[in-house]
């Protein structure tokens, strides 16, 4: 049974807001963002952990871009939830002025571990998902699981693949080793973002009662959209997502490595949607799997010509030798 009332405003406290803090307030977010307003902060802040900022990658989360805040920051705020995440925050405020109420859930610092980077990531993952789980038994409640069989659960099965796809391929392109690998890397990106729109707006319709639109329409509908982190109806899908980890340094190889992980994203995302589109009863629905499924096809195959390119020439091609990729 979960601790926490539904639609209330959440802040997370550690020590130096740098590691667990940082990652409960992106997990939140993520899990339950359309049900929690998350927020965190620290005693004595400090910046963001790099290590934090690679593990909360890896799960499609990016907090690279977030700072390191003080408690002071919100004080006079009111929050109906504070979560201590270590036992100094506890003890330094157990009555946290703003706060309706408090819980606590310490969990080990990883930033404090000493080791190989391989071992530090390892314990750094251990605490991410340490508190994602907790996350999940304190913020998920008793809300209706959904039905991945049904019309909405596919999309929104969907919508996962493409915020995860829009994420690493934007990660992709920062990383490129060549500006043409960044500018296909980009392109794609900003295709996974149509496609979100399309399943988002296609979604909406059926939980209005609206029933199918065309896929061209639902492409254009005019809403605020984040497409690196979108506010999604219901959960996640229980199927574990596949995970790319970038190499430290850029270079060719980890192109090459890029290319295959989207090549085997792009494959996930062709089945689930072939496979819908052969069981879709309504034309409209149909249509909108069938465009989505030829998308994945074609993203695929641009992504298997260019892997072999640059296994065979070991570099990215010049713009006399585009063409034939678009195929």
């Amino acid at each position: 049974m979960s601790q926490i009332d539904q639609g209330k405003k959440v802040l997370f406290i550690c020590s130096h807001n740098s590691a667990r803090s940082q990652m409960a307030e992106g997990l939140l977010q993520r899990l339950y963002g359309d049900l929690y307003e998350a927020h965190s902060a620290g005693l004595e802040p400090s910046s963001v952990n790099p290590y934090a900022i690679e593990v909360m990658g890896e799960i499609g989360i990016d907090i690279s871009t977030r700072c390191s805040k003080s408690v002071d920051e919100f004080l006079g705020i009111r929050f109906d939830y504070v979560v201590t995440v270590c036992d100094q925050a506890r003890e330094a405020c157990p009555f946290f002025h703003g706060g309706e109420k408090h819980l606590h859930k310490g969990f080990e610092d990883p930033a404090e571990f000493s080791g190989t980077e391989g071992q530090t990531l390892t314990v750094f993952r251990r605490v991410r998902d340490e508190i994602k789980s907790w996350i999940e038994e304190t913020f998920g409640g008793e809300r209706v699981q959904m039905d991945w069989n049904t019309p909405q659960g596919v999309l929104r099965r969907g919508m996962s693949l493409e915020r995860d796809g829009y994420n690493f391929y934007t990660q992709a392109a920062a990383r490129a080793s060549g500006e043409r690998g960044k500018a296909m890397f980009l392109d794609l990106a900003a295709q996974e973002e149509d496609h979100l729109r399309l399943l988002l707006a296609e979604y909406q319709a059926l939980e209005e009662g609206r029933g199918w639109l065309p896929y061209e329409e639902a492409m254009q509908a005019d809403f605020p959209l984040e497409p690196a982190n979108p506010e999604l109806p219901g959960d996640e899908p229980l199927e574990p997502m596949p995970v790319f980890t970038p190499g430290r340094e850029i270079s060719l190889e980890g192109d090459i490595a890029a290319l295959e992980f989207g090549m085997e994203t792009e494959r996930i995302s062709r089945e689930l949607y072939a496979q819908a589109a052969q069981t879709a009863d309504d034309p409209q629905a149909r249509q909108a799997y069938e465009f989505l499924t030829g998308q994945e096809e074609k993203h695929y195959r641009l992504l298997q010509n260019t892997h072999e390119y640059l296994t065979q020439n070991q570099t990215w091609w010049d713009s006399e030798e585009l063409p034939f990729f678009t195929g």
